[in-house]
């Protein structure tokens, strides 16, 4: 039997309806839907809870004496989900959706791309280890999307694992003592819960649209929890994305809804007009933009990132077409080119602080070329969404627009099993899924198997 092309623009609560949707099994259907859940569950709360606290106390002396990280918890956790979400997807294999090569085939090369470079890499051992873990993450929330009928109810139970984050990460601000810089909550760092509430407020937003009585209650509730929890942890990176990038997507999707433009172009436009005010200030008030950092953050080096990219950027240059191999370069033991500087900060350094700079250094321009259309496409996909329901295409922009610009200042793009980067995947894969192909609304057959 043929399955028939099913409309892919859908709500969040809703299901995805058709009469030959894989697995027919409601209880299968409904277990690969729990999936992706199951394994945000490991980073956002429960290796939090286990290790966050003995994490932040010997890290930095164990990366000082050349000893690299491995989290035991995250391979006794991800392989079972992996295997699960396989044995689901083979059961459905010939009816689900088929690769379509201008979304999921940019994910693949940089992928491929990025198993090449283990043959180069510093510790071929470790950067293996680390591919290995990255495409079983990515394979088994690609597995789950197809085996389960209900993308949307995907992302409804990432709401609700968003909520208990959220009153847990309450619980500990109220009881701990803070650190110098601000409170954790159950992170080890108050950057990481900076990041999970701002997206735990987008979240909280998103289902607050739908109207429904018990949502518009827990968002009343949640939504000022998160304001007071980016408060208390003094995370200034989380804060400001959150104000740019609910304003960009708001602008963003009613460009693509009401005046019919591409959501890429608002994208470039809105760099252009960033650029076009740095000179303009520097022009009429003589400040460069060191000083214009400055005066907006409090510190133009941003709390020392600045120092760590010079020193990223200078070993870039001995390998800019290929890089260091993946994940190659920090966090490898003796062989690490930080850890021989010497420098107290940079021998600890797990990340250059910027998801793009960490994706040349593990494959070059190379990888950086082929991972960047996949951001660009999904903003695409997000504009047509748009058109057809606006409210989910501001929030799907917004949210990808804050991973776009928190991977400026922060790595978590194929950073493991980071909780950012496996939600960037799920709401990645919800874009794919549920975008209309075409902006005319034709039928996309050709996207999906026999």
């Amino acid at each position: 039997m043929t399955l028939r092309a099913i409309p892919l623009a859908q709500p969040i609560q809703g299901p995805v309806r058709t009469r030959d949707f894989p697995l027919r099994s409601t209880m299968l259907a409904a277990l690969a839907t729990l999936i992706p859940a199951l394994l945000l569950t490991d980073p956002m709360l429960v290796w939090p809870l286990l290790y966050a606290e003995q994490q932040a106390a010997q890290a930095g002396a164990l990366l000082s004496r050349g000893v690299y990280t491995t989290f035991v918890l995250h391979k006794i956790w991800i392989p079972p989900l992996f295997l699960m979400a396989s044995a689901l997807f083979a059961l459905a294999w010939k009816r689900v959706p088929g690769f379509h090569l201008t979304t999921t085939g940019w994910w693949i090369a940089t992928f491929l791309w990025f198993a090449l470079t283990v043959s180069w890499a510093l510790v071929p051992g470790i950067a293996m280890s680390r591919l290995i873990l990255q495409v079983m993450i990515a394979a088994t929330l690609y597995f789950a999307f197809c085996a389960s009928n209900r993308p949307g109810d995907i992302l409804t139970c990432i709401y609700w694992l968003f909520v208990a984050t959220i009153f847990l990460n309450l619980a500990a601000v109220l009881t701990q003592t803070p650190s110098p810089i601000g409170y954790q909550g159950i992170y080890e760092h108050k950057n990481y819960l900076g990041a999970v509430v701002a997206l735990g407020f987008f979240f909280v937003l998103w289902k607050c649209g739908t109207g429904e009585r018990l949502h518009l209650l827990v968002a009343a509730v949640a939504l000022p929890v998160c304001l007071f929890l980016l408060v208390m942890s003094q995370s200034k990176t989380s804060a400001g994305l959150l104000f740019i990038s609910l304003g960009l997507g708001t602008v963003s999707a009613f460009f693509a809804r009401f005046l019919r433009m591409p959501a890429i172009l608002t994208f470039l436009l809105a760099l252009v007009a960033v650029v076009f005010v740095i000179l303009f200030v520097n022009a009429m008030f003589g400040l460069p933009l060191t000083r214009q950092i400055e005066l907006l953050t409090g510190d133009a080096t941003f709390t020392g990132r600045t120092g760590l990219w010079v020193f990223t950027l200078e070993h870039f240059a001995d390998r800019p077409l290929y890089g260091f191999g993946f994940r190659s370069f920090w966090d490898i033991g003796d062989a690490s080119p930080s850890l021989r500087t010497g420098m107290g900060f940079l021998s600890t350094a797990t990340a250059a602080h910027s998801g793009y700079l960490d994706i040349m250094l593990n494959g070059g321009w190379i990888a950086l070329l082929l991972f960047m259309p996949v951001l660009l496409i999904a903003l695409q996909l997000c504009g047509r969404i748009a058109r057809k329901d606006l409210f989910e295409g501001t929030m799907l922009s917004t949210i990808l627009y804050f991973f776009i610009f928190h991977n400026m200042l922060e790595t978590t793009f194929f950073y493991g099993a980071h909780a950012l980067f496996v939600l960037f995947q799920i709401v990645w894969l919800y874009i794919i899924f549920t975008a209309p192909r075409r902006s005319s609304g034709r039928s996309d057959k050709r996207h999906f198997k026999a």
